[in-house]
């Protein structure tokens, strides 16, 4: 039996026959230096006679290679493993330094293999966001594949751990959701990783993660799975187990590696650690992982949980999407998560209650009324349900079923882990014996005393009332007066428990904007000026975004990666980029990747936009509130990272706010055109001014002119985001900072875009709560009348009865009454009691008149049908079955439940609404 010993973790590895090529225990590959835990295991039949030297990565690293290669010349080796080598290279074009990796010789060099690895680049070459390694480049020399990516200086997570050890909670966690924010993007655009691990993962300089080596490498491999003679190409320690076995992959298997990579961070250790590399690979296709607290008992119960999941060796039992894992996630990053309002609490309890009703009902009939009777049973089955069915489960996962329906999560104090279940049974009987005991105390006794008999009036009822009803009004008091906003709104039972209730937020999901118009880069439309050359670079041209004197823009396509590019073309001997615009790399702008000089004149290559301006975006209509303000607030974003760095573009114009597919914006400043001349006017106002046109764009769409940006924005919006949007077009007090714009677009980011789930209750609530109101008051107007004398009451037309005549009278003063304190208040009393602010549809406050006919158009189909199902039915000559009276008397209500139906589809609007052109924005 051999041994040897891996540089790295220092573990001795034993092996019978092939000498292994990486560690089992780190992933570190035994020959070379290897800096990448990459590997290509594949035992030798004639083992006995020692290590495979054909299958040693090293002997393909260890090719004599060019001090130059395409246009870059190699500095230095920055690292090794089973794929090939990594070298930092600079572009002697540019000056830009890059990392270049030349691909292994062994992983396939027929065209077959060469034109895999070309489409998996032209995948990974679509991904621009700053979380992930930019690719820049994918070709072949002499037969020899290589990718050219943006250089990463920092160091990996495998060393950040190798270092310091295990990372904290927070910052392991931190680390990861970089990675997942990454990944969802390479997952938006149809990329699947498959190699995700700790030595892929690399620290910026500002602390934050990019995900790299996007399947490039891994394309290559004829066999890239585990195979009769043992053969895996991959990290095995860190691949999914349909990975290893060579079933299809999805997303899921990218959610193992992350959930692997996530282990590693705060073990220190993978999942599976083994002897040998065959020992490793038969344990993660076979095993569970070991449970992370064992390794570590630091670490909350609900974050290894989330990473038990995620390595699930059935992907069905995965988390489906990285957004699940990245919501079980959240509740242990840094930021602290927000604590949970009172509406939202409220609604979870209701159902938590319907929950303990059921399970009251269970244990009383079927546990404790045999045993203690019916009275004390009642209590006993009352005090163990309520116990039993929050302690354990909140204690365990922080939210019973009311509380998981409405995000809500109960946590320590100091929010970093699920109480427990002695934790939770405290709170749960802390609540219970201040709001609920003295009620069931108080009853069973009084049942137990006095039976059926009444109380007497005095002392004796007082007594009764107050212990049935005051008690708990004063117990429920005494929960909620020390809630207050800055403490979180903390009850008096959490206070004694050390808990807390908080709201996890929710993952960026944002809808796609509404379908675009035709646009300028669309093929259909774009044209070729004469004259153009075919070719500019490595970039075939295909025609032209903009074609003017000042700004010409080609479309054109990089040959190498089949990637959409914008190719702008200045004045021959014009300057190239500044610098800190070369290496700009945020998704909200175009990146630059490349130029050059022509006789025809200066050209450089931007990534193309993939969506559409935002006036086509906008359309005839415009787009909802909920939809412009996050292009709102990462235009502000961007506009104040620009003037930071120095790459504010000279012109500004909302033809250059471009909106993605998936709705983020991004500034395409190569259709800035070149300015007349130093502008006199500061980059905030600038910057303010394009926010305050792209807003009325967006908001308006095709009512508003592209120039103007100074009257006053007409859409429906909430009342938080009118008060900015009347300070953008000039009401006082005006913007005079970008900087405002920013933090007032930030702070709204917590508030509700559309109406919630609890005014939009209270409307329909209020809606039905009003009518025996409204008839009441009716009624009363007519007994009023008939008790003073008027005589007109008792004039009823001949061919009416007096009771329909009568009924005609207060159908007349509801609808009457109904538009007169409509037109008086304009119902703002009701509306600011509901959490809502009625307007018209172009945002404006409801005139009078309108809040009148409003009200007409609410209770005039209602009140006529319910007057002629009342005409009929009582009419002499009605001849049919009750069936038939029932249903006429269902057509009021079925009006109104379309009605309400209406607002449950269109928040915000009923069909009185509609009809008025009014709707309901939250405040």
């Amino acid at each position: 039996m051999a041994s040897v010993s891996c540089r790295r973790c220092g573990r001795r590895l034993e092996f019978s026959g092939a000498r292994p090529l990486f560690c089992a225990y780190c992933g570190q590959p035994l020959d070379g230096p290897g800096l990448e835990a990459t590997i290509d295991y594949t035992p030798s039949p004639a083992a006995d006679s020692g290590p495979d030297t054909a299958a040693d990565p090293a002997a393909d690293v260890a090719v004599e290679l060019p001090d130059r290669l395409a246009g870059y010349r190699l500095i230095r080796r920055i690292g090794d493993g089973g794929m090939g080598s990594v070298f930092e290279a600079e572009d002697e074009a540019h000056g830009r330094r890059v990392a270049l990796k030349i691909l292994s010789d062994r992983l396939g060099s027929g065209s077959d293999a060469i034109e895999r690895f070309r489409q998996e680049g032209r995948l990974a070459a679509t991904i621009s966001h700053p979380r992930c390694v930019f690719v820049l480049a994918a070709d072949e020399v002499g037969g020899r594949p290589y990718i050219v990516m943006e250089l990463m200086t920092g160091q990996t997570l495998q060393g950040l751990v190798e270092q310091g050890g295990p990372l904290p909670v927070e910052e392991a966690v931190a680390r990861v959701l970089d990675v997942i924010e990454g990944l969802a993007e390479a997952h938006r655009v149809g990329v699947i990783h498959r190699d995700v691990k700790p030595s892929n993962c690399f620290l910026e300089r500002d602390g934050r993660v990019k995900i790299g080596d996007f399947g490039l490498s891994k394309s290559l491999a004829t066999d890239a799975r585990l195979t009769r003679t043992g053969s895996f190409i991959g990290t095995p320690l860190y691949a999914s187990p349909e990975q290893i076995k060579g079933e299809p992959v999805d997303v899921r298997t990218d959610i193992y590696s992350v959930s692997a990579t996530l282990y590693f961070l705060l073990a220190g250790c993978p999942p599976f650690e083994a002897n040998d590399a065959a020992a490793a690979l038969a344990r993660i296709v076979s095993e569970a992982p070991r449970p992370l607290r064992e390794r570590r008992p630091d670490i909350p119960a609900g974050l290894e949980s989330a990473v038990l999941r995620g390595l699930e060796r059935d992907r069905d039992r995965r988390w489906r999407t990285l957004d699940e894992l990245r919501d079980a996630l959240l509740p242990f990053a840094p930021h602290p998560i927000p604590d949970a309002g009172p509406a939202g609490r409220l609604g979870a309890f209701l159902v938590d209650a319907a929950v303990i009703a059921a399970l009251w009902a269970v244990l009383h009939l079927l546990a404790f009324r045999p045993l203690f009777g019916e009275l004390w049973g009642m209590m006993v089955a009352d005090v163990v349900s309520w116990v039993a069915y929050f302690g354990p489960i909140e204690g365990l996962w922080g939210a019973a079923l009311g509380k998981r329906l409405f995000r809500i999560r109960v946590f320590r104090a100091d929010r970093r882990a699920e109480p427990g279940i002695i934790r939770a049974t405290l709170r749960a009987l802390a609540l219970y014996a201040i709001v609920a005991l003295p009620w069931s105390l108080s009853t069973t006794v009084r049942e137990a005393s006095w039976g059926d008999r009444i109380p007497r009036w005095g002392l004796e009822s007082a007594a009764v009332a107050v212990a049935r009803l005051g008690l708990p009004i004063l117990g429920l008091a005494a929960v909620i007066a020390p809630m207050r906003r800055r403490n979180g709104y903390r009850g008096l039972h959490e206070f004694l428990s050390r808990t807390r209730t908080v709201r996890l937020p929710r993952a960026s999901r944002r809808r796609e904007p509404a379908t675009r118009r035709r646009s300028a880069r669309d093929s259909s439309v774009v044209r070729r000026p004469a004259g153009v050359l075919s070719r500019i670079g490595p970039y075939r041209i295909r025609g032209a975004v903009r074609w003017e004197a000042d700004r010409r823009v080609l479309t054109a396509e990089d040959s190498g990666l089949g990637r959409e590019v914008w190719v702008v073309l200045g004045p021959p001997g014009g300057p190239q980029p500044a610098p800190p615009r070369r290496d700009l790399n945020r998704p909200t702008r175009s990146r630059w990747i490349s130029g050059g000089d022509l006789p025809e004149g200066r050209w450089d290559a931007y990534t193309a936009p993939s969506g559409a301006p935002v006036v086509d975006v906008a359309g005839p209509d415009g787009l909802p509130w909920g939809e412009v303000r996050p292009m709102l607030a990462e235009l502000a974003e961007e506009l104040a990272a620009a003037i930071n760095d120095g790459t504010l573009p000279d012109v500004l114009g909302p033809e250059q706010v471009w909106v993605e597919p998936d709705g983020r914006v991004q500034l395409v400043d190569p259709l800035a055109g070149a300015p007349p001349g130093p502008s006199p006017v500061s980059p905030d106002r600038r910057a303010l001014d394009l926010i305050a046109r792209v807003a009325a764009l967006a908001l308006e769409g095709g009512r508003r002119r592209l120039s103007d940006g100074s009257s006053p924005i007409r859409a429906p919006v909430p009342r938080h985001a009118r008060i900015v949007l009347d300070r953008l077009t000039g009401s006082p007090p005006p913007f005079d900072l970008l900087s405002e714009v920013r933090d007032a677009l930030r702070s709204m980011a917590g508030e509700p875009d559309e109406l919630g789930f609890v005014p939009r209750g209270n409307r329909l609530w209020t809606y039905l709560g009003s009518i025996p109101l409204r008839l009441a008051a009716a009624a009363l107007a007519v007994t009023i009348l008939d008790a003073i004398g008027e005589p007109s009451l008792h004039s009823a037309p001949g061919w009416l009865h007096q009771d329909q005549f009568e009924a005609i009278l207060i159908v007349f003063f509801f609808l009457g009454g109904s538009m007169a304190v409509a037109s008086l208040t304009r119902w703002r009393w009701i509306t600011g009691l509901i959490g809502a602010d009625l307007v018209r549809d172009d945002g404006l406050p409801p005139g009078r008149a309108r809040c009148a006919l409003r009200e007409l158009a609410a209770w005039t189909p209602p009140l006529l049908l319910g007057l002629l199902a009342s005409f009929l039915s009582s009419s002499a000559s009605w001849d049919s079955p009750p069936w038939a009276v029932w249903g006429l008397w269902t057509l009021p209500g079925l009006w109104a439940l379309a009605d309400m139906a209406h607002e449950l589809v269109f928040p915000g609007r009923m069909l009185h609404d509609r009809l008025s052109r009014t709707r309901l924005v939250p405040l």
